[in-house]
């Protein structure tokens, strides 16, 4: 992720003066951790667009240099930012600014899930409770362009040949759309970052449950009823109608899973080591 500074940001030049760098970086002071406050100083620094997405930072000596520590230190605080997903480490080019967006909530929610083993019905009990207030608020403040990008992913989710990984990527774009149409940013966030984290656990039992046909035609016609309040500004009846949907989608993909734990079982080795000393031996008589 190379860069050579952004117009509007910080450019780390050799020539740069030294006093304009000593304004942007304060020396810690040692009455508290240096490893946080070096922490926190570069992430005010980034929340506040002083440093932008893309733009290489000081190397550590420098760093070091200008905020009064270590390098060892100045280690330690990269490491810290970038396991919050603010900076990244590219090897033999330097470290660079993130661009911040849903896709650092989305890698935090999919490290919980994957450390806790969260359950389909603890996720979609989340799931529901974001959704179902984003659709009451959607169709609330939804206009004429958030509607029609709505109705275009049900006409793409409506034809016949679509195939799973596409119903799926389109599934997606429409949760999407309805958080957009809140016109709150944390809605997009917070659903986006779920409903990705959620595929990607349980893609197995998703692809098993797009490619039943009845299954995929039930799913498109509970995005027509959301769609459907949304556009009668019915704030109540779009709520009922994603209810209905995340306890639909939660029951067929707890139906998958079924299906496939029995396939599974049906296709163990016990189970044919099982068979295979109780048939009878047909090279005999």
């Amino acid at each position: 992720m190379k860069s050579k500074g952004c117009p509007s940001g910080i450019s780390f030049n050799s020539s740069r003066d030294e006093h304009e760098r000593s304004e942007l970086f304060r020396t810690i002071p040692r009455t508290i951790s240096l490893v946080e406050r070096s922490r926190e100083q570069l992430e005010s620094l980034i929340l506040n667009g002083s440093l932008q997405p893309g733009q290489r930072l000081p190397t550590e000596h420098h760093l070091g240099e200008m905020l009064g520590v270590s390098r060892t230190v100045v280690r330690e605080a990269i490491r810290l930012l970038t396991a919050e997903g603010l900076i990244e480490v590219t090897s033999g080019s330097g470290t660079y600014v993130r661009a911040i967006g849903p896709g650092i909530l989305c890698d935090s929610v999919n490290l919980l899930l994957r450390a806790n083993n969260l359950s389909p019905d603890q996720i979609y009990e989340v799931r529901s409770v974001l959704e179902v207030s984003a659709s009451g608020i959607a169709a609330e403040r939804a206009g004429r362009e958030e509607i029609a990008g709505l109705e275009d992913e049900i006409s793409i989710l409506q034809r016949e040949n679509l195939r799973a990984a596409d119903y799926a990527k389109h599934d997606y774009l429409f949760h999407t759309r309805l958080a957009e149409a809140t016109g709150n940013p944390l809605f997009l966030a917070l659903i986006n970052s779920i409903s990705t984290v959620t595929i990607r656990s349980m893609s197995q039992m998703y692809a098993a449950a797009y490619h039943e046909s009845n299954n995929r035609r039930v799913r498109t016609e509970e995005h027509s009823a959301i769609v459907e309040r949304i556009k009668q500004h019915d704030a109540e009846g779009a709520r009922r109608a994603m209810a209905d949907h995340m306890a639909g989608s939660l029951g067929r993909l707890k139906e998958a899973r079924r299906r496939s734990a029995i396939a599974q079982a049906d296709f163990s080795p016990e189970n044919d080591a099982t068979e295979s000393e109780s048939a009878p031996d047909q090279s005999q008589g």
